[in-house]
């Protein structure tokens, strides 16, 4: 019997609070790990997938209540809606855990005695603001004093989620986690991946470094939830009937109930002879995949294993899990598996939330996010998919994720309908495959470097020949005109084949990196950067498609539904050929004289035109000063198509001579046998590398598009056991499946038959179930396109437009009135001078400096009021913090700020600030910024900083003035100012100064039309910037 292999990769989600129905941020967190899952079993990985429910607690007793319902009766219901919406996205879990599970209620009570006889739960008492609604105790730092606008009265909500808290006291048991802080700073520092991304984890750390306080474990006022266990070893128990297990053991340990704690033996494995009862699945687990009777051995038991048990699971891969519940998975949960005696898990994933249209989602604001009505908006069979893509492709764990109509239909038909879709259509369709088969990988060197190297070389040679006949037989004139249109013909036919074979190796290259782009990037369930490798290598294909122009070299050489395959031809049919290429040839030069006949004529009737129009103009006695003008833009008008007409005329007849020459000198039979050799070596080669393409993307997409990814397999040809990321290499799956012996086979037979025929050929070996089999065009679209409303296209349109009126006005300045082009100029002449004023101020000193050359150079500077949301630290730099500032109304933009020393993500979040809104956007740290926030640092300690507090009464987009000497505020409204110049900008920030807690740009105060702005506890003379 084979040796067991590894422990799979274990990828959780959460267990999912029943307090209402399943959306879209239940779909993210379940459909990141679906799709990690779905990507190693691709990779040929075991892997075991879990998720579930919570289903205890308060709230769920309370509503129950409330609907006249059991709580069992409650959140049956409800976990049978998150069961069917999952499903219904094409997301399965191994299991779908629930707390109200008979082996759960066993692990979460043997996890309570555990810690209880290692002396790390006591009972004691606790006091703490606690929200219902989320079931948590908060620390009074994560809370703040909000007015309620109905009732007028002062509530304190949570920061987190604004939900009300409530102080109580009450008698709990306790686990110990003061005592787990070097414990789990010695875990995080020798883990880099423990918490991903890096921010979250050095928030962890401070955290943590700060110091813990003991965790309440337990509940005596919910009767909902696991009982406490008795435990008659210790006196307290007395009041053990009064007590629930708490959320934080009994949701957290779900994850080690699926893999069978408390029975270490299915924890963490066991050896086949020591347990009868897994023998059968280790069997079964030690089958080879590339074994080809595997799916027969297997049969119904393969499902059975993958739904079942599988053994030695623990410690799990990834955790995923939203920004919100990160301190429980960060802290609580490690500490009470270091309390366990078991290994912690390997990652905890942590990603942000979802907004709509750069917003919150909320019912209330009338933004919500209804994930059906959302995929019923995108048309097709396979919309589900396209909605599973869409959220993969914007997935970026670091930042909260945005949705918009937007980008559905850049997804959607950007890149499932024209780089995906189009691509796959043109490789099955009759244009370019016209037999519908699979080609078979042209990768013999021998046949390249003979055909495309080879035959470059002979091509050059004949070339010269060509040339050296020419140069005898033509005047000295036209030797030198043909022998440059020869040399360049033959620069240019050389170039081209050069081109096409780079580019195919660049391509087979790039396919064959894909893949493991793909494994690196899943490593830290980055999807984003997953699918751009697949998209990139699609835009790659569509590019070499229009390069190589397969159609044209099918046509070129000759290839039908009937030799397909083939590569020579005989004497017979390159005769044939050759009466064909003949009359193509001559058709060409009568179509061309036919088109010079009619260019002729055309010339003709516009001189009797021009004629007509000078005879009526005479007539009608018009001023000889005009006529004279009119006379005169004509001939400059003759004069400038002259020119022209000498072009067309010498391309008409090079196009002539071409033709007459091509004629002339009529191609040997063998030249037409190399000629349609070369093409077809290069049609086939061309098809080849583009249906490798679409299956290799079509394969390494199916984690994010199963059913849509495995029909366009299905259309291919590709049988189910090719679907893997072992073959997504150019040519491995024919490779593989063809035996050497049965190819040699195969030519060897065909060899015997060719000698019989006296025809030399050479022929791909091609194999059946590799045949499209006839595929209706309607059945590869797999995606269709997304109708744009009238809104939309207006949009559009108006871009458009505003392209053309630029482009309009510059036509304008020529044909303006004298008075228009005056006033013009005038403006020019302004700016000019303004821009030259600007360079003399900034020679000045400050002393130098007078009140209207600080107006002017204010004027170049946009600063507004801005509010600040999602205030997260870089993820690669520890000292800048990354926010989204809005600046005016639907205007967002990335700010990034170095003030952590004063500063921290959560206490920025909503805070109104002031912000440079004209700078270049420039990137840190890989991220880019394109607005900057204004913040005072105190001369006397520069780490001390304080943000500019706009008046009270400001509002997001308020434009910040200078107040002049007289008290009048200096506005400059006329038109935003456009970026400003990096030494204009350095100059300003030189005079920024805080004076009487007010900041002051050389003196002149800083105002907004509603007010002052504030910086207070900054002492005089403090610098801001």
């Amino acid at each position: 019997m084979s040796k067991p292999r590894e422990k799979p990769i274990f990828v959780t989600t959460p267990i999912y609070y029943v307090n209402g129905e399943p959306h879209v941020g239940h779909l993210y967190t379940t459909l990141l790990a679906n799709s990690l899952i779905e990507w190693n079993r691709l990779a040929g990985r075991r892997a075991y997938f879990l998720s579930g429910t919570d289903e205890h607690g308060q709230k769920v007793a309370q509503t129950a209540k409330d609907l006249g319902k059991t709580p069992q009766e409650l959140v049956d219901e409800i976990s049978l809606q998150f069961k069917v919406f999952f499903e219904s996205i094409g997301i399965h879990p191994d299991r779908m855990i629930r707390t109200t599970d008979d082996d759960h209620i066993i692990c979460v009570q043997a996890i309570w005695l555990k810690l209880k006889q290692k002396n790390q739960i006591y009972l004691g008492s606790y006091s703490g603001w606690y929200c219902q609604s989320d079931e948590a105790f908060v620390t009074e730092t994560n809370t703040h004093l909000v007015v309620n606008p109905t009732s007028g009265v002062e509530e304190r909500l949570t920061i987190d989620s604004d939900r009300a808290v409530t102080w109580i006291t009450e008698s709990n048991y306790m686990f110990k986690l003061s005592e787990y802080k070097d414990r789990l700073l010695e875990w995080i520092d020798s883990n880099p991946k423990c918490i991903i991304p890096k921010f979250r984890r050095d928030e962890i750390r401070d955290f943590v470094s700060n110091g813990l306080n003991d965790l309440s474990v337990s509940r005596r006022s919910v009767a909902w939830g696991i009982p406490a266990p008795y435990d008659p070893s210790t006196p307290e128990d007395e009041v053990y009937k009064q007590h629930t297990i708490y959320v934080w053991i009994d949701a957290l340990a779900n994850y080690i109930t699926a893999c069978g704690y408390p029975d270490l033996k299915r924890l963490f494995g066991v050896k086949v002879d020591e347990d009868e009862e897994m023998k059968e699945i280790y069997e079964l687990d030690a089958l080879d995949d590339d074994e080809e009777n595997n799916d027969e051995v297997l049969g119904d038991e393969k499902l059975k294993y993958r739904k079942g048990f599988s053994p030695a699971i623990w410690p799990a891969n990834y955790h995923i899990i939203g920004k919100d519940i990160v301190k429980f998975h960060a802290i609580y949960w490690p500490a009470f598996l270091i309390g366990l005696e078991l290994p912690i898990y390997q990652s905890l994933i942590v990603h942000g939330w979802w907004t709509k249209e750069k917003k919150k989602i909320s019912k209330s604001a009338g933004n919500a996010f209804e994930v059906p009505d959302t995929i019923a908006q995108i048309p097709g069979k396979y919309n589900v998919d396209a909605f599973r893509y869409i959220l993969m492709r914007e997935s970026n764990i670091s930042i909260d994720c945005d949705f918009s109509h937007n980008t559905m239909v850049s997804a959607v038909n950007g890149d499932l309908a024209n780089l995906l879709g189009n691509l796959l259509k043109r490789v099955i369709g009759n244009k370019v495959n016209p037999a519908q088969i699979f080609p078979h990988p042209i990768n013999d060197p021998q046949i390249i470097s003979s055909v495309i190297l080879n035959g470059e070389a002979e091509l050059k040679e004949k070339q010269i020949k060509e040339k050296e006949i020419e140069d005898n037989q033509k005047d000295k004139e036209k030797q030198s005109s043909s022998s440059s249109s020869s040399s360049s013909s033959s620069s240019s036919s050389q170039s081209n084949v050069n081109i096409n074979l780079n580019l195919t190796q660049q391509l087979i290259q790039q396919m064959n990196s894909v893949a493991g782009i793909m494994d690196k990037a899943m490593e830290d369930v980055d999807t984003q950067a997953s699918i751009l490798a697949v998209t990139d290598l699609l835009r790659s294909s569509n590019g070499y498609m229009q390069l190589s122009q397969p159609w044209v070299l099918m046509k070129e050489g000759r290839i039908s539904k009937e030799n397909f395959g083939r590569i020579d031809i005989d004497d017979e049919e390159a005769k044939l050929i050759q009466n064909e290429i003949k009359k193509e040839y001559q058709k060409e030069k009568e179509k061309i004289l036919k088109e010079k006949e009619k260019e002729k004529l055309k010339e003709q009737n516009k001189k009797e035109k021009d004629k007509n129009k000078d005879k009526q103009k005479n007539k009608k006695g018009k001023e000889q000063i005009e006529q004279n003008k009119e006379k005169q833009q004509e001939l400059e008008q003759k004069i400038d198509e002259q020119p022209k007409d000498q072009e067309k005329e010498k391309e008409s007849d090079q196009k002539e001579e071409k033709q007459e020459q091509l004629i002339e000198k009529e191609q040997t039979i063998d030249e037409i046998k190399e000629r349609i050799r070369k093409f077809r070596i290069e049609y086939y080669t061309s098809l080849s590398v583009l249906t490798e393409a679409v299956r290799i993307a079509g394969t390494l997409l199916i984690p994010f598009m199963p059913q849509a990814m495995n029909a366009l397999l299905n259309i291919l040809g590709i049988k189910e056991k090719f679907r893997q990321v072992k073959y997504c290499q150019y040519g491995k799956v024919i490779n593989d499946l063809i035996h050497k012996e049965q190819i040699k086979k195969e030519l060897s037979e065909k060899k015997e038959k060719e000698q019989e025929n006296e025809v030399k050929r050479e022929f791909f070996p091609q194999i059946q179930f590799f045949s499209l089999g006839g595929v209706k065009e309607e059945d590869s679209i797999l995606f269709p396109k997304i109708e744009v409303n009238e809104d939309e296209k207006q949009e559009e349109r108006d871009k458009q437009e505003k392209k053309a009126i630029i482009k309009e006005k510059e036509k304008e300045k020529e044909k303006q009135n004298p008075k228009d082009k005056e006033r013009n100029k005038e403006k020019e002449k302004q700016e000019k001078e303004k821009q030259e004023k600007i360079k003399q101020i900034l020679l000045k000193s400050q002393e130098q400096l007078s009140e209207e050359d600080v107006r002017l150079l204010f004027s170049q500077v946009d600063i507004r009021v801005g509010q600040l949301s999602n205030s997260h630290k870089h993820p690669d730099a520890d000292k800048l913090i990354v926010n989204d500032v809005q600046v005016d109304d639907g205007v967002h933009k990335v700010l990034i700020a170095g003030i952590i020393s004063s500063y921290q993500p959560e206490q920025l979040e909503n805070q109104l600030i002031c912000c440079v809104n004209n700078l270049k956007p420039a990137k840190l740290k890989g991220i880019e910024g394109q607005a900057m926030l204004l913040a005072a640092s105190e001369k006397e300690n520069l780490t001390k900083l304080q943000l500019l507090v706009p008046h009270e009464g400001s509002v997001i987009g308020d434009r910040i003035f200078l107040q002049t000497s007289s008290g009048s505020i200096e506005e400059n409204e006329e038109e935003k100012p456009k970026i400003i110049a990096k030494q204009v900008f350095d100059k300003i920030v030189s005079g920024f100064r805080v004076i009487s807690n007010k900041p002051t740009c050389f003196s002149y105060k800083l105002v907004t039309k509603k007010g002052d702005i504030n910086v207070p506890g900054i002492s005089d003379g403090s610098e801001f910037h």
